[in-house]
């Protein structure tokens, strides 16, 4: 398997923050530009005889499980289904090897977000070793080659990351784009009432990996959505 290496995207969340601020918008630009690339086909259940919308549902519940489990990012909870769709938009999947995928590619995306990616014991055990270790590595490499080693990709929480660090909030977006700005700004949102809106944003994203008409939606448009949400729901 390959060394563990960081992510581009999570090495400029890393950054000083004086840094990121001030190449903030080249950073969400060049994410900008790569996020279709790794979009999933929509309809790519269509693709999947044996699998369906529910099944991949009680597979992202049980990867944020599992995420939660061992601590890992949440930056590594949306890369692997963003993996996991993108590899079913292009092979069929036996339903008795759907568990074995989504494990795969905890791995593959805890390789480019973690300092420390969960060993392959700890990954057979929380199949209750239905998936052995050797399976997980033989079951990388063939993902990887479909996915022509083209792994790290910007999700909705690299998106959501440099938003609720930004000044301008969800308008930075829209400015980086050239469209017309949003008529929210998070500028101007008290810290309190902002960090409980950052929190309801986490929580709507993570909702959404459990409903399979999202998929289509561009995680920079998803994130954004979370954000201005978060901001209006009360609490």
């Amino acid at each position: 398997a390959a060394p563990a290496r960081r992510s581009p995207v999570r090495q400029g969340c890393d950054a000083d923050p004086q840094l990121v601020q001030e190449y903030a918008p080249d950073i969400l630009r060049s994410m900008l530009r790569r996020e279709r690339h790794f979009m999933p086909t929509p309809d790519f259940m269509r693709l999947q005889p044996q699998l369906n919308s529910k099944m991949r549902s009680i597979l992202n519940d049980w990867l944020w499980e599992v995420h939660r489990r061992y601590r890992l990012r949440k930056e590594t909870l949306f890369l692997t289904v963003s993996v996991v769709d993108r590899y079913l938009s292009r092979a069929r999947v036996l339903r008795q090897r759907f568990q074995l995928v989504g494990v795969t590619a905890l791995l593959i995306a805890a390789k480019f977000e973690e300092i420390q990616p969960p060993r392959l014991a700890d990954l057979a055990y929380v199949t209750d070793h239905s998936c052995t270790a050797e399976d997980i590595v033989r079951t990388e490499a063939t993902m990887l080659a479909v996915l022509g080693f083209d792994v790290a990709g910007p999700t909705v929480a690299h998106f959501l990351q440099h938003l609720q660090a930004s000044e301008g909030g969800v308008v930075a977006v829209g400015r980086v784009r050239g469209e017309a700005a949003s008529p929210v700004s998070t500028a101007s949102t008290p810290p309190r009432r902002s960090a409980a809106g950052v929190d309801v944003a986490w929580h709507l994203l993570e909702l959404s990996l459990l409903d399979m008409r999202l998929v289509r939606h561009l995680p920079s448009r998803a994130a954004s959505a979370a954000l201005l949400l978060g901001r209006r729901l009360p609490g």
